[in-house]
Order: C-alpha cells, then sequence, then structure tokens
C-alpha cells in the first residue's frame, strides 16, 4: 500500500479486524507464516462465554488450519450460517430461519460483546457556517473548500504523528517511548446522521506502530517490534488536535477565500466559535434543528422500551432508537445517495437562493497581526499569551501544556496572519512566553537524585510522560499566598471574652434559645483570633448563620462596621438581612479592585462602600468564591485596616471558575467546624445520613431508601414525576423545591411545571405572552428568575432573584413582583429577552443556602457528591431522589463508532448514586497540589516505581550480556542428538525468561542449572522442558520486591548501587497488616477514644486534628499534612510517619503537638517538621534519619534517639533526656569547662530554658546540628 491509496474491504479488516498486514491474504497466498503477516500481539476476540460466539470463534480458528489462510467475507458467512443456525432457532423457538434472520443475530450478539481496541478515530469538522458556505455555495467554492479541509486534516495528522504519537514499554508499561510512523485511513463524509450538511473526515488511526529507535536502551529489534499505541496521549490531546486544525482552517479560507470570521457565542460558559462573517446565526442554526425534531419521538420510543422491558434501554438500544426517531421525523437517507443530490436538497431548505462568497467579504476585517521584530509584535505576543494564561487559569488551579496551547489556538483566530508559519511563530513565541513569565510547575522533578541511567535526554525521569507535567499561573500562586499568609498575621483588633458572652447572652434573650457549644465556638474562634484572616466551616443545616449574627453584634459593640458578603446576589442579600447589614455580592468590591470594572484598580475610594481599620468583610459560603477574589478582599483588608471572616464548608459545590483554596484555608487556620445539624430538627437519623454522603460514606444513602425516597426511571420520567409530586407539595402547602443538575432537565421541569399551571388556572395564556430566549413562553402569572445583576431604574436586580408576571406589555417588558419583598419592578424587554428564564426548577447550585419544607432532586451519572450533598439538605423534612437511569449516548456518532463497542446496559440506580458518592471533583489549590506532589515524589510508592524500572534495565543488561551467552554455551554442550531438534533462538528465549523469573524471585539459578539441562532424552522441546523444570524452583508467593541480577563485569554499576540501596531501604520498612479506616476522619476538630491501631493514614491531610486518648499504635501516617494537629494521651508506639509534613508555613504560635503520649519506636524518618512541639512524652529509640527538626521537645525522654541523623533548625530540647545517665555523666566530666556558665544558670531558674553557646561544639554544634541548641540536663 502507498500513502493516499485506496483501502479495500479485506485490508480494513485484515488491519483494524485482526492486527495482520493490510496484505495479509495476498502474502499468505503467496507462502508467507501467519508470524510473518502478524502485526505484534494478535488481537484477542472475546466472547465474554455467549455459547454461538464461542463456537463460532473455533470453527474459524479450524478454517485457518485446513486452509492455512483467513476466511474471506463470504466464507466467514457460511461458517456463521452454519454454526449459527440451531442457536438461533433455539433461542427464537422455531424450526425453520432465513439466513438474513440468523446472520442479523448473530451480528447482535456479537455486538453486545465489546472487542479489543484496533483504533482511534480522531473527526475533523469545520464550523458550521464553512459547512453551510460549503453546501449552498457554486462547486468552485465547494472544492475550494473540500481542498482547504483536506489539508489542514493532512497536516493536522502530521502534526499528531510528530507530537503525540506514543507507545510504551517496560515491564509494567511505565515507560513512554516516541512511536515511529502512523498508519491511518481516512473518510469523508457530507451530512450529520440527522441529514444537516456538515463537511467532516473520519481518521482512523491504528492501534499498531513500531517505536523510533535510539530510544531509552532500546536495541534496533525492539524498537522494531510491533506495539500498541499509547492512546491516552492522543485522547487527552483531542482539543489540541482540533483547535490547531480550526486555526489553520481559517487561516486558509481567510487568505485563499478572502473570508472573514466573526465569533459566536453560543454559550455563556465557552468560548466564542470563529464563524464566518455575513453568514447569520438564523441561517446557520436553520441547518442545525433536525435533532431538536427527533428528540420527543426518541423520548418517546425510550419510554416504551423501558415500559415493555422492565429496564432502561442498553447505550447501543439508545441509539437504534435515537436513529428510528430521526428516520421518523425526516425522510430517510437514500442509499448511494449522491452530494448533488445533497447539495440541491439543501438549497430547497435555504429557499433556492445560493450563497456567493463575493457577497460575503464583510468591510471589517481582522486585524493584522504585527510583523515580527517590531514592538507592537511583542506587545501582541506578550497580550496573547497572558489572555491565555488567564483563561486556563480561570478554570482550575492546574493545568498542562496541551491546555495552554488549545488556549493559544483559540485566540489565534481573531488575528489575520500573512502566512502559515507566522501564525505557527506567533503560537510558539506566545507559548515561551508564558512558560517563561507566567506559568510555575507543580510537579517535582527528582532527577537530579538518580543515577543517570534513570534519567532522560530531557532531564525528566525515563518513566516521565510527555506533557504530564502538571503547571498553574504563578499569579494563582501569588493569590493563594497571599490569603494563606494573612492567617499568620496578627492585627490589634480583637474581641474581649467579656464582649463575646454578653453577645451569646443577648442572643438568648432575643430568639429564646441558646447557641450550641460548636456555633458558640465559631463565634469565639472569628471574633477572638485576632488575625487579618479567619475562617470557620458549617456543613449544610448546622446554624453558621446564627453564629455569624453574633460575630457582628460582637464586632459593632466594639465600634466597628461589619460588611456582607457572598458569591451570589441572593447570598449577600440573605445575609445582609440576617445580621443587620448592607449585603454585597464579593465580585461587587473584587471585580473593582482589579479593574474588571470601574476603571481604577487597586483604589480604596473606587470600591463603592466605605472601609475603616477594624471593620470586618464577613464572607458566606466561602468555599464558592473563587482564589482571585479572596485574594482580592485580603488585599482591600490589608488595604484599609479591614479583617475578613469567612464561613462555608470545602464539601459543598465549588467556585465555577478556580477555587478550592477555601479547603486550604480551613485547614491552616485551625477552623472551628460545627457538628450539629438543626435543619432537620430531632430527625437526627437523617442528619446523620447527610453528613456520612458529606464525607463520602454510600451507607448514608441506607436512608434514603429505606424510607422510599429514592426514585428511579428514565430520565424524562423522573423529571415529569419529580415536577408531579413539587406540586402536590405546594398544593400542600408545603415549601418545596425541585432540583436538577443540568440546565436541560431545569427547562424541562420548568416546561411541565408551566403547563400543569396553565391548566390549573394559575397562569393566563389567553393575554399577551413573550418568548425568553431559553425558548419558553411567559405569561401572567408565571414566576421567573433573573439570571444577571443590573441596576433598573432604583431598583437593583439580583442574578437567582424569582419574580411573579403581573403584567406583559406589548414592547417585550415585564411588570414583576419580586417574590421576597413585593416590590413592583418594570424589566425591560431586552433584559428579559437575555437574561429571564422560567423560575419554577433550580440548578443544584442555584439551589446551595435554600430551606425548604421538601426538596425533589432529579440527578444521573453527571452529579458529583458536592451536588448530592447539596441536593440532601434542602428539606427540613422531606429529600427525595429522582434518580435517570439513562446511559449517555453521542447521537451525532456514526454507525461505525459503534462497531466491536460491545453493549452497556443502563446502570442500576443504587449503583448510580454509589458511584457519585465516591466522585468528589471539587477542585484543590495549587499550594496543595503542589504539597501532594512533593510527597508523591519522596514516597516509598515513587521509589519502588523507580526500583522496578532499575531492575529492568539491570536484568536486561544481565540478560544478553551474561544469561543467554551462558544459556547458549550450555545448549552447545549437549549431544549432538539434541542440537539436531533444538531451536536455538526458541530454547534460549524460553530458558532466559525462566531464569530471569527465578532471579527476581531471589533464587540462584546456578544452583539448579546442572539438573534442569540433565535427562532430557525423548524430549521434542528442549526448551520448554528446561524452561518447566526451571519454573519448578519458583517460591509459591511472589516477592514484594524483585531481587537484582548478579553483579558482572561491564554493567551499570553506578545504577546497580543506587538500586541495591533503594531496595535495602524498601526491605527494612516495618512490615504489619494495615487496615482501613473504619470511620471518615472530621475535617477539624476533636478524635477521641479512637481505636486507630494499624490503620492506613498514608497521605491523609490530618490538619487541624486534636486526637484525644487514640490508640495509633502500628498506625502508618507515612506522608500525612499537619498544621494545627495534636495528639494528648495517645499511644503511638511503633507508629510511622516517613515523609510527613508537620507544620510547613506554620508560625510557633501555631505548632502542632504531640503532648502525654507514648512514641516508642515510631518511625519520623525524613519528616519535614518546621513547627512541631513533643511535650511530656516518652519518645524511646524513634528514628529521625534524614528529618528536619523545628520546635520544642519539652519534658520528653529522648534516649536512644539519634539526632545527629537529623538536620536541626531551631530546636529547643528543655528538660529532656536524650542519652542514659552513664552517657550523660561521661559527657559532664569531659565538658564540665564549657558548661559551667550553662549550669550556674539553670541554677538560679530551674524551670528556664537554657541555650548553649557556640563553643558547646561536641554537645551542642556538632550532636544537634544547629549552634543555638537550648537543652537542660
Amino acid at each position: 500500500m502507498t500513502v493516499g491509496g485506496i483501502a479495500e474491504e479485506a485490508q480494513m479488516g485484515a488491519l483494524y479486524g485482526e492486527g495482520l498486514h493490510p496484505d495479509a491474504d495476498s502474502r499468505l497466498e503467496n507462502g508467507a507464516t501467519l508470524s510473518e503477516v502478524q502485526l505484534g500481539r494478535q488481537y484477542p476476540i472475546y466472547t465474554k462465554g455467549v455459547p454461538v460466539l464461542t463456537a463460532v470463534k473455533e470453527a474459524e480458528k479450524k478454517f485457518f488450519a485446513a486452509h492455512g489462510r483467513r476466511p474471506d467475507t463470504e466464507e466467514r458467512n457460511v461458517i456463521g450460517l452454519q454454526v449459527a443456525r440451531p442457536y438461533y432457532e433455539e433461542a427464537a423457538e422455531v424450526s425453520a430461519s432465513t439466513p438474513r434472520e440468523v446472520l442479523a443475530w448473530l451480528n447482535d450478539e456479537k455486538n453486545k460483546v465489546r472487542q479489543a481496541t484496533s483504533g482511534l478515530d480522531l473527526t475533523f469538522s469545520p464550523q458550521k457556517s464553512v459547512s453551510v458556505l460549503w453546501a449552498l455555495g457554486d462547486e468552485q467554492t465547494r472544492t475550494a473548500i473540500e481542498k482547504i479541509h483536506t489539508q489542514c486534516v493532512e497536516e493536522s495528522l502530521a502534526w499528531v504523528e510528530d507530537n503525540v504519537l506514543f507507545t510504551r514499554t517496560g515491564s509494567r508499561g511505565e515507560r513512554q517511548i516516541k512511536a515511529r510512523g502512523m498508519i491511518a485511513s481516512t473518510f469523508m463524509h457530507y451530512d450529520t446522521r440527522a441529514g444537516d450538511p456538515d463537511l467532516h473526515t473520519h481518521c482512523l488511526i491504528s492501534n499498531k506502530v513500531q517505536a523510533e529507535r535510539g530510544q531509552q536502551h532500546l536495541s534496533d529489534a525492539d524498537a522494531d517490534k510491533w506495539r500498541s499505541i499509547d492512546a491516552s496521549v492522543v485522547l487527552k490531546n483531542s482539543a489540541r488536535i482540533s483547535q490547531r486544525y480550526q486555526q489553520m482552517l481559517t487561516h486558509r479560507l481567510t487568505t485563499e477565500l478572502g473570508l472573514d470570521f466573526r465569533p459566536r457565542v453560543t454559550d455563556a460558559d465557552k468560548q466564542p466559535v470563529w464563524e464566518i462573517a455575513g453568514i447569520s446565526d438564523e441561517m446557520i442554526e436553520s441547518f442545525s434543528s433536525r435533532r431538536v425534531m427527533a428528540k420527543p419521538v426518541y423520548e418517546a420510543y425510550a419510554a416504551q422500551y423501558a415500559a415493555t422491558h422492565g429496564h432502561a434501554p442498553s447505550d447501543r438500544a439508545r441509539y437504534a432508537l435515537w436513529q428510528q426517531a430521526i428516520l421518523d421525523t425526516r425522510d430517510a437517507k437514500k442509499p448511494g445517495q449522491s452530494l448533488a443530490a445533497h447539495r440541491e436538497h439543501w438549497l430547497a431548505l435555504n429557499g433556492g437562493q445560493p450563497l456567493n462568497v463575493a457577497d460575503l467579504h464583510a468591510d471589517a476585517k481582522r486585524e493584522l497581526f504585527p510583523e515580527p521584530g517590531t514592538e507592537d509584535y511583542a506587545l501582541a505576543v506578550a497580550t496573547l499569551a497572558v489572555d491565555a494564561v488567564d483563561d486556563t487559569r480561570s478554570r482550575r488551579a492546574e493545568f498542562y501544556r496541551r491546555h495552554l496551547d488549545t488556549s493559544i489556538s483559540m485566540r489565534l483566530s481573531q488575528w489575520r496572519f500573512t502566512s502559515t508559519e507566522q501564525a505557527e511563530q506567533v503560537r510558539t513565541a506566545a507559548e515561551s512566553f508564558a512558560m517563561e513569565h507566567l506559568i510555575a510547575t507543580l510537579s517535582v522533578n527528582i532527577a537530579h537524585t538518580l543515577p543517570a541511567a534513570l534519567v532522560a535526554d530531557n532531564g525528566k525521569t525515563i518513566d516521565h510522560d510527555v506533557d504530564s507535567e502538571k503547571l498553574t499561573a504563578k499569579q494563582t500562586l501569588a493569590e493563594e499566598a497571599t490569603v494563606l499568609d494573612s492567617i499568620n498575621i496578627p492585627t490589634g483588633f480583637i474581641a474581649s471574652r467579656t464582649s463575646v458572652e454578653a453577645a451569646l447572652a443577648a442572643h438568648k434573650d432575643k430568639t429564646g434559645f441558646a447557641l450550641n457549644t460548636g456555633q458558640q465556638l465559631l463565634a469565639s474562634h472569628l471574633t477572638e483570633s485576632g488575625t487579618l484572616v479567619a475562617a470557620g466551616v458549617g456543613p449544610a443545616g448546622t446554624g453558621k448563620t446564627a453564629s455569624m449574627s453574633v460575630v457582628a453584634d460582637v464586632w459593632r459593640a466594639h465600634g466597628h462596621a461589619v460588611h456582607a458578603l457572598a458569591p451570589s446576589s441572593n447570598a449577600a442579600q440573605q445575609l445582609g438581612d440576617d445580621i443587620g447589614a448592607h449585603g454585597h455580592t464579593i465580585a461587587s468590591l473584587t471585580y473593582r479592585w482589579r479593574g474588571l470594572i470601574g476603571g481604577r484598580p487597586h483604589e480604596v475610594d473606587g470600591l463603592g462602600i466605605d472601609l475603616a481599620p477594624g471593620d470586618m468583610l464577613l464572607v458566606d459560603e466561602a468555599g464558592m468564591a473563587t482564589t482571585a477574589d479572596l485574594a482580592a478582599l485580603v488585599e482591600i483588608a490589608q488595604a484599609t485596616g479591614a479583617v475578613v471572616r469567612m464561613v462555608g464548608d470545602p464539601h459543598q459545590l465549588d467556585a465555577v471558575e478556580t477555587g478550592g483554596l477555601f479547603r486550604t484555608i480551613v485547614k491552616r487556620d485551625a477552623s472551628v467546624e460545627l457538628d450539629q445539624v438543626m435543619r432537620m430538627g430531632a430527625d437526627k437519623v437523617q442528619a446523620d445520613a447527610g453528613l456520612k454522603i458529606r464525607h463520602g460514606d454510600h451507607t448514608g444513602l441506607d436512608l434514603y431508601y429505606e424510607r422510599g425516597w429514592v426514585h428511579h426511571g428514565d430520565r424524562s420520567d423522573m423529571i415529569a414525576n419529580a415536577a408531579r409530586d413539587h406540586l402536590a407539595d405546594t398544593s400542600a402547602g408545603r415549601s418545596s423545591i425541585l432540583i436538577a443538575s443540568t440546565r436541560q432537565d431545569v427547562h424541562a421541569a420548568n416546561h411541565i411545571i408551566r403547563d400543569a399551571r396553565i391548566e390549573a388556572g394559575l397562569v393566563d395564556t389567553t393575554g399577551r405572552s413573550i418568548e425568553l430566549g431559553t425558548g419558553h413562553d411567559v405569561a401572567v402569572g408565571d414566576i421567573i428568575l433573573t439570571r444577571r445583576n443590573q441596576t433598573i431604574g432604583e431598583h437593583k436586580i439580583l442574578n437567582g432573584q424569582r419574580f411573579h408576571v403581573h403584567a406583559v406589555s406589548d414592547d417585550g417588558s415585564l411588570v414583576v413582583v419580586d417574590e421576597q419583598r413585593q416590590r413592583t419592578v418594570v424589566l425591560p424587554a431586552e433584559y428579559v429577552s437575555e437574561h429571564v428564564q422560567l423560575g419554577y426548577a433550580a440548578t443544584v447550585h442555584r439551589a446551595q443556602g435554600v430551606t425548604v419544607d421538601v426538596t425533589r432532586a432529579v440527578i444521573g451519572a453527571e452529579t458529583d457528591r458536592r451536588g448530592l450533598y447539596v441536593a440532601l439538605t434542602r428539606g427540613k423534612k422531606q429529600n427525595h431522589l429522582y434518580v435517570a437511569e439513562d446511559t449517555s449516548i453521542d447521537v451525532d456518532a456514526e454507525g461505525g463508532h459503534w462497531h466491536m463497542s460491545g453493549e452497556h446496559h443502563a446502570p442500576d440506580h443504587r449503583a448510580i448514586l454509589e458511584k457519585i458518592v465516591a466522585t468528589d471533583s471539587g477542585q484543590r489549590s495549587a499550594t496543595d497540589l503542589h504539597h501532594d506532589e512533593l510527597l508523591h515524589a519522596v514516597s516509598d510508592e515513587r521509589k519502588a516505581q523507580l526500583l522496578s524500572t532499575a531492575t529492568d534495565l539491570l536484568t536486561a543488561q544481565w540478560r544478553s550480556e551474561v544469561l543467554e551467552p551462558e544459556v547458549r554455551e550450555r545448549l552447545d554442550q549437549l549431544s549432538v542428538h539434541y542440537l539436531e531438534s533444538i531451536d536455538e533462538d526458541d530454547a534460549v528465549e524460553k530458558i532466559s525468561t525462566a531464569l530471569v523469573r527465578m532471579t527476581g524471585a531471589g533464587t540462584d539459578y546456578r544452583d539448579v542449572m546442572d539438573r534442569s539441562f540433565a535427562g532430557l532424552e525423548g524430549s521434542r522441546d528442549v526448551g520448554a522442558v528446561i524452561a518447566s523444570r526451571l519454573s519448578q524452583y519458583l517460591p509459591e508467593s511472589q516477592a514484594e520486591v524483585r531481587a537484582l541480577p548478579p553483579r558482572h563485569y561491564g554493567m551499570d554499576s553506578e545504577l546497580y548501587d543506587w538500586a541495591e540501596a533503594t531496595r535495602e531501604a524498601l526491605l527494612a520498612r516495618p512490615t504489619r497488616e494495615l487496615r482501613e479506616l473504619p470511620t471518615p476522619l472530621p475535617d477539624s476538630g476533636v478524635v477521641e477514644g479512637w481505636d486507630l491501631h494499624n490503620v492506613d493514614l498514608r497521605g491523609h491531610d490530618l490538619s487541624n486534628l486534636k486526637f484525644v486518648d487514640c490508640d495509633l499504635q502500628g498506625a502508618a501516617l507515612d506522608n500525612t499534612t499537619w498544621h494545627y494537629t495534636n495528639f494528648t494521651n495517645c499511644s503511638m508506639e511503633n507508629m510511622t510517619a516517613t515523609g510527613a509534613q508537620i507544620g510547613v508555613g506554620d508560625s510557633v504560635l501555631r505548632a502542632s503537638v504531640i503532648m502525654d503520649s507514648r512514641l516508642e519506636g515510631a518511625d519520623f524518618s525524613e519528616v519535614r517538621g518546621e513547627s512541631l512541639s513533643i511535650m511530656r512524652s516518652s519518645a524511646h529509640n524513634i528514628v529521625v534519619d534524614g528529618a528536619y527538626l523545628r520546635g520544642n521537645f519539652t519534658n520528653s525522654d529522648f534516649t536512644g534517639v539519634d539526632f545527629e541523623a537529623a538536620e536541626i533548625g531551631e530546636l529547643t530540647l528543655a528538660k529532656s533526656v536524650t542519652e542514659d545517665s552513664a552517657q550523660v555523666r561521661e559527657r559532664e566530666a569531659a565538658q564540665q569547662r564549657e558548661l559551667d556558665e550553662m549550669i550556674n544558670s539553670m541554677a538560679q531558674d530551674e524551670d528556664e530554658t537554657a541555650t548553649a553557646s557556640s563553643g558547646v561544639d561536641d554537645m551542642a554544634g556538632d550532636y544537634f546540628g544547629y549552634e543555638d541548641t537550648g537543652f537542660e540536663l
């Protein structure tokens, strides 16, 4: 075959169906063996135990054995018909059948079983306006667009081959290597499954590749082996590939056809699509409407299927129903219909009006990118880089280089370029500028600590994957540092204990109830901490508002103002009402401060509110605030002398943009967490179930099943049932909310509820009505929701505010009444058309903070734990779930996409819910992510991974240089009788493989070689016999860490020495059987009396926890994180905390403390202890090798501890014993002169900690490694 050639059906079947050379059939006919046409491993054929498939598989094997070739299509049909007919007739309970019936049934059975992946399908599709012009333009325009499209596809595939085509090697497939060459087939299609014009090309990339030579110690023979593509790289870069194609296409259509492009925004949350200027949105939408017409028909079919079969349809069944719906709502595609016929039909749909390129030339062109070497060029490149980074970092704190490149590609389309080369030059320059000036790396590279053999040419470890470095914006790190540093900044503003108690008493007198202990502690923490920033945690329904009200009263009593802030307008207004202050959205302040509005960045006078020193910015729902906004609030406080107090829940919904910082704040701040749910009243069982869900414990679901609050079925039925039950709630006088996970479900529920209200006479459809942007009509009696903050006249309209419609004006404006404050407002027509929707149902995000009697929540596989937790905690009395059991399908997928994909049945409702509970898609701060990367880099798991790779390399070298020559020599020594029947290469391979396994298991093969090579008389396969004998010497259980091969001349000594030392260190770790944590730990607070012996807590964040009277003997606390973590009267013997990060970045006032505890034999190796106190504890023989210690170790016994093995910072050892009495007396006698001054000082005040002078070299400087170490004997 040649590049650009036409692939025949047999060739496609051989390559993609069986993993053979495309010309396998002809080569087999010409005498080639199967192994000679096999490209690597043969694709396995899975039957999943289906009898007919197993029988067909065996029949095809027999055919090959008999004929020495694969059956062709006709022969395969004959085999299938003969084998499957009795199975079909038995299943269908018929006595006769036609070939069509049998083969159709056999194909259905095959389609239900997923087969091995033989390739990847990349689809290249231009903007919709390009397809419209291609469909309606003249023949010259059509062919020009097709040519440009094809060129862009070919160049995109070349980029894929050069940049993202990889395969893998290593015993665990842990090493990624560049693939050599790409085999791909392309197919151009002209329309969607719904019949709309859609020029697009499918590219089927074969899973078979070879490796580039000269990589990672690969021999040429190894590189030439056929391997599988590392598909994950291509899939991760799919958006990047798509945007590169789109940008190339836009550029070429501009330069070759003279077209211009305009941005088209289809979703406020998405980037614009660059469509051809002159082609209207209405025309684009007119050729995208067939799916809308088919949807209700499809939903009816799906409901009928569920009713008939008793369960929701599988994904394959859903696809078939969708195709039937498409056929029922348009003329079916005619087989072999020509492109000309398609174009004639599309032209008729456009009223017979063609599109002319000359008519589309817009007057206002996009600007031409400045010429290189000019000031304007440098500024444009820098602006492009800044915009791309800002866009990328606006979604999450971490990202990868592919995300940056995708963002740059999207922005390149706003410019015109003189050439493709110039566009690529600008892309490269912008990316380089961003990487150098705007981006930091979160990942940790430990290559400098490793032997050369484990380091790749790029300076990374050899198992480092391409584009696997986690990145973040330097601005994000700076924003996080601003907030986290402020936790430790003291201010002069602190409330007295007396004033807090007075406010608590006043609150009780005013409301008739006292705050519970948690609420009181939260109020005290927020008013008495005295720091610039302090935070508290309030899980759903725990009464945080009552605490915040007391906080406001206390602060005002001290003469300071309190400003109520929240992410949403409704939440801000509600907080303001609750605490007696004016509510503001966080953005109303921060956007002005950041210069996004107002044009006066970082000016206090431009904030719109007056702030004086000591005033409080009190933030509710702080977990939903973005990192940038929290940093701006702190900067505002620093500039004005104010303080910031935050309350929220890190387990509820995150910020829409980059967030996750509140989770870090509450771990650093010693925050108080409320633990008594008030919302459910006396229903403690329901309250506890909600808290279990919050912590990822799926047993919390049991309560909702027991009470009959879980409903399940098809999504459309669930929306309808939830709407029906919601209407019944409101009719019965119960406050109720209908929540849905997606906007589409909200719109559907709104439609159903509105129809019911019309039927009940609550909405007047006899008068005037108008259509909203969502497609719904609105009339008098409707309830609407506003979706944008805007001041209209004297009224401030809030995002998320609900109104009742009292009148519909001729100009499209609405006269509405505020549901809460009963104010009458006139909403202008433009606002109504763009920012208003029906307000009967709400998304989960809009529901957070709402309290009602009953919740009805429609959820599905798209929901995560946070959304579920919010949905289950809105109702005071009942919280119902309506679980959509649908399987999601790509309705635009071609039929070929389903080939070999198997059938996935609709999941069980309980399985859906348990998966939701297990899925926490919450954001993480860059600070936490970097911390995790640090822990992983030094973890035993990482060391074991690298050791495995090192063992592979050493074993491969030993095998090729020592073992295989030795085996060949042994075989050569056998008698001539054996040599005549031996395939030496095959025998060497089998025997060497067995010997390698033995060596890895720790068995010395030299002890058994003689016996294994003796008595081979009658053996037909000597190599197999010897290998089988050797395998008998393998131990029954596999070694935890493989043994290294023997040392030999010419080996990589540096690598061997490292591997040997690392293996010994891993084996020296204490072995114990760890058990899972029986109950999730709280985020903060007291953990008292828990049995945690031998519990696996590795990698946990223990910040803000106080362990009291707990058994932690033998527990694994390795790589844990401690901030303000306390252990009191705990048994911690033989506990391991290797690599733990203790008090990193914390002040001495927030040290982690171990007090009155038993630590004998605990392992603190490699600990980073920047702020740690050990008090009145027994710490005999604890291990501190490689640790960094800073803090206060007082009144404790450290006998047997080798502090010389640690790096000592400012460590105070007061009234602590470090050696037994004999050693102490010997050291005292030898250094009495140097210690006189210190001992005299201690005699004057026994309780005063003395500081050793720098002259006490042996005992202070040399022993502790720090010149000013204090200690007392």
